[in-house]
């Protein structure tokens, strides 16, 4: 059989697309089994109208797109067009798997991938091969006598290093390349938190994998010699969190005199001098730095478990081993008053940092700070999805009007230089 992946546009993500690490996965999984052809479709560093896709898809019998809330619409849109063209459909990542009732319904998608899913893919396409019915897939979600059934629970893959790199070369890495020198790569899956905010740790059940060091290094060798970027970004979703995985992969990068300028994210609670100056010796230009709030009102309501304190230090040690430090600041947080919002803004003035990202909440599906503003939200969630682009504020919180978040969002971005693309 053959499948293509899509990877629909993102709102929001144009300032500095990276390739879809996710559908790169899944497309070299499915193409180690030698049973079936697979193609990727990105849409996330190039428009492609619909009369191209409607060209790019033919020929085919499966069609899988890749969801985050920002583009949930066009990617139903997209499942769409392929139904009409008498497809099978399948819906993946963070938004359909914890949307799976709900992207079900809107008719236009068979199969729902809950969890990781390169070994999920790979049972289905045989079973759809053979015709027969996805009972025993793990990890999936579909429509039987007009009502969502959900198979058994896929487990996350323990062991990364069975992996194999993300098939890039099915991905248009060029048209990347002339957009920005900087690249990413993934060394670990999985955060143990629980910040009410985030999808992440409900995605991945709050496990941490990682994979080998010197694969690692293997791939990210490749792909800037291969492809010509410059600078790596790790998309990890918490960089640190092992401590001493991160000084192996520095120790890796010294010991082969590999020279390229990295970042990562991580916590402002998982940085210590010794391990900064590792990672600056070992090619760390900048961290992106989770702090969310300047209000400890708002940390503790977020479940994020650190202080108005370990940010400052967080930021003075990152700057102290000479790495930039790139901060993240939610504003308009439900819980968020003016205080709170003009304590973050004054936060990030008093630290001097220029690099700053003030990003308006977003109620993502799933999450748990969802479970108490379903009254803000309302019912049809399908209008504040289309307008979701982590650039503009959707949302009133208990104490403000949304006109009122709008202007203190405002503020914040007239306080410093502005929010940089991440290069």
């Amino acid at each position: 059989m053959k499948l293509i992946l899509v990877n629909a546009p993102t709102p929001g993500y144009e300032l500095q697309p990276y390739p879809p690490l996710q559908l790169g996965y899944l497309a070299a999984v499915l193409g180690q089994t030698g049973r079936h052809a697979v193609e990727i479709l990105d849409m996330g560093v190039q428009q492609v109208p619909d009369d191209v896709v409607l060209r790019k898809i033919a020929g085919s019998d499966v069609v899988g797109v890749y969801f985050v809330t920002m583009n949930c619409a066009v990617g139903l849109h997209l499942c769409g067009l392929a139904k009409d063209q008498g497809l099978t459909t399948l819906a993946g990542g963070p938004h359909a798997a914890l949307n799976p009732d709900q992207v079900l319904q809107s008719g236009v998608v068979d199969y729902v991938f809950v969890g990781e899913a390169e070994d999920s893919l790979v049972e289905l396409m045989d079973v759809l091969e053979r015709g027969d019915v996805p009972d025993r897939v793990a990890g999936l979600v579909f429509r039987r006598n007009a009502a969502p059934h959900r198979t058994a629970h896929r487990r996350l893959k323990p062991d990364l290093a069975t992996l194999p790199w993300p098939a890039r070369e099915l991905i248009p890495m060029a048209d990347y390349r002339r957009k920005t020198n900087n690249t990413s790569i993934l060394a670990s899956r999985g955060c143990p938190y629980v910040c009410k905010f985030c999808s992440v740790s409900v995605m991945t059940e709050r496990r941490y994998r990682k994979r080998i060091p010197a694969q690692v290094i293997d791939e990210l060798v490749h792909v800037t010699r291969e492809y010509g970027f410059e600078r790596i970004t790790f998309f990890d979703d918490i960089f640190t969190l092992d401590r001493d995985y991160v000084m192996a992969l520095c120790n890796e990068l010294r010991a082969r005199s590999v020279r390229t300028a990295w970042s990562c994210e991580t916590r402002v609670d998982l940085l210590d001098q010794e391990l900064l100056g590792a990672m600056k010796e070992a090619g760390c230009y900048r961290i992106f730095l989770g702090v969310e709030s300047g209000s400890q009102r708002i940390l503790d309501h977020l479940s994020k478990g650190i202080t108005v304190e370990q940010i400052r230090t967080a930021v003075q040690l990152t700057r102290k081993s000479g790495i930039s430090p790139f901060l993240s600041v939610m504003l308009g947080v439900p819980q968020d008053d003016e205080v709170s919002i003009r304590d973050s803004i004054s936060l990030v003035r008093s630290l001097g940092v220029r690099d700053v990202w003030f990003q308006p909440f977003a109620p993502f599906p799933g999450t748990e700070i969802v479970k108490d503003i379903r009254d803000l939200l309302g019912d049809d969630w399908s209008g504040l999805y289309r307008r979701l682009d982590l650039r503009s504020p959707v949302l009133p919180t208990r104490y403000l009007s949304l006109q009122e978040v709008k202007s203190l969002y405002l503020e914040a971005m007239l306080s410093v230089a502005g929010p940089k693309a991440l290069t």
